[in-house]
């Protein structure tokens, strides 16, 4: 019969912080939230209103104490001028930058005037409120009654889409 082999204090200790240095930090939790419906009011430093957007939801990725990625969905936003609707822009996406005060909206964006119903079509918007400025970029079209112009690489237009220019000709009438 052989004899049991007990073997004690083979390997090293698990190792320890030595004396004066700190343990190393654990990577900060990291959750996503996602919400019902989102209605989100932008409002212009004069107190105006600026836009009003809404979503079925918003997704939220937050990394310990600060959010690294949020998302708007199926986003529908309507730009106001003098507090009345000026146009209604939709966008498969949105992000809001209130640093810049700008809206950013992606993937197939649909801008209709509520003056003349106008339509101005575009792979990306950046709505741009202290500037009053829609500026389309990617497979631009605006559609008018009785006529279009398009594919353009950028187009510039003020709120309701009376006034549409590249950006070289806005800029010179400025």
């Amino acid at each position: 019969m052989a004899a049991p082999l007990l073997v004690w204090g083979c390997g090293s200790p698990a190792p320890s912080a030595k004396a004066g240095e700190k343990d190393p930090e654990k990577p900060a939790t990291r959750r996503a939230i996602d919400t019902g419906p989102v209605t989100i009011e932008g409002q212009l430093p004069s107190g105006e209103k600026s836009y009003a957007l809404k979503s079925p939801g918003a997704t939220f990725d937050i990394e310990g104490d600060n959010r690294i990625q949020s998302g708007l969905k199926n986003v529908e936003v309507t730009i106001f001028e003098a507090n009345q609707p000026a146009s209604v822009i939709k966008a498969d996406s949105a992000t809001i930058d209130k640093t810049n005060q700008k809206l950013v909206l992606v993937g197939k964006v649909v801008v209709t005037s509520q003056r003349d119903q106008a339509t101005l079509r575009a792979n990306q918007i950046v709505y741009r409120e202290t500037m009053a400025r829609v500026e389309a970029t990617g497979q631009v079209r605006l559609e008018q009654k009785g006529w279009s112009m398009g594919p353009l690489p950028e187009l510039w237009a003020n709120r309701d889409l009376s006034r549409v220019a590249t950006p070289k000709a806005w800029k010179e009438e400025e």
